[in-house]
């Protein structure tokens, strides 16, 4: 059971090659005129026959003969075969790939702690990254995740995002957090962010104006010393960066949390750390010190 609620994605069979479809899940039957942002699900254990013309996607556990024989009218959007459905909630945001059969979870109706997966990229390389970067073409995601924005619940409580690193989606970044302070007006949103960008003026300036009345930066700060951190990230001038960052957010209001990954490069200046943070960035809003997660790069430098 524990594996059915830390489930994202399954795999099934794609009945013809289509676009991508993002979509709201749905168990049971949606009146016709409404099914165009739906995707519907159908476990066989509780499938009837029934007409699936109109939806978005089909998902299915059942196989395209077992389709065929209930008498179901099949659309070309159909992934069937799919491997694991116990997971799926009414009203969670699927993401349909009919190219390769994969099914992810972009939204979970039971969880709080949902994301916006920006992007891929980053430019840092942390030594202890649980999601390590790709260098690939993910000019698309804008509107995938703007499409996302669109579908997920308006009574949300949070929700954040997270990469990668966000700023790298440039004015898509904008774009989003826009989106999110029109389509979920209380939602509390949390940014993941290394902050360098920030080091630019006037990016710090944009996002300030969209003007999102609940938003928090969380940035990491390794060290009170450049070199140390800038070894962590594994960037040279990435701590100048971070900090005038913090600083030109700090100017335009933008509420800051710093975050701090303890570890072997880190553990031993904790102290120093800390009374740097009072005095230098005292409008930060909190202040977090955080183990590792055992994934990514914190497995291949572990001896580091």
């Amino acid at each position: 059971m524990a594996a059915d609620v830390i489930r994202r994605h399954t795999y099934g069979q794609p009945l013809e090659d289509a676009a991508t479809f993002i979509g709201i899940a749905t168990l049971d039957a949606v009146e016709p005129r409404r099914r165009g942002d739906y995707v519907r699900v159908i476990r066989q254990i509780d499938r009837a026959a029934e007409s699936l013309d109109g939806y978005g996607g089909v998902l299915t556990d059942a196989s395209r003969e077992e389709l065929r024989q209930g008498g179901d009218s099949l659309p070309i959007r159909v992934i069937h075969s799919a491997e694991h459905l116990e997971h799926i909630q009414e009203g969670d945001v699927l993401k349909l790939d009919f190219e390769r059969g994969y099914v992810r979870s972009l939204y979970r109706m039971g969880s709080p702690h949902n994301v916006i997966f920006a992007t891929d990229r980053c430019n840092s390389n942390c030594l202890m990254c649980s999601q390590p970067p790709k260098d690939i073409d993910d000019s698309r995601v804008i509107g995938e995740h703007l499409r996302l924005i669109s579908l997920i619940p308006p009574t949300t409580k949070a929700l954040c995002i997270t990469g990668g690193e966000p700023t790298l989606l440039g004015e898509g970044l904008f774009e989003i957090v826009k989106s999110c302070k029109e389509n979920l007006p209380v939602t509390k949103l949390h940014m993941l962010t290394n902050g360098r960008l920030f080091y630019y003026r006037r990016y710090a300036e944009r996002l300030a104006e969209v003007a999102h009345p609940d938003l928090t930066l969380g940035i990491p700060l390794y060290s009170d010393r450049a070199a140390a951190h800038d070894y962590v990230v594994q960037a040279v001038g990435a701590f100048d960066q971070t900090m005038v960052g913090l600083h030109n957010l700090a100017r335009y209001r933008l509420n800051v949390e710093i975050r701090v990954v303890v570890h072997k490069q880190t553990h031993d200046r904790l102290p120093q750390l800390a009374e740097f943070i009072y005095r230098n960035c005292p409008f930060a809003v909190h202040v977090t010190f955080m183990g590792l997660e055992l994934m990514g790069y914190t497995k291949t430098n572990l001896a580091h």
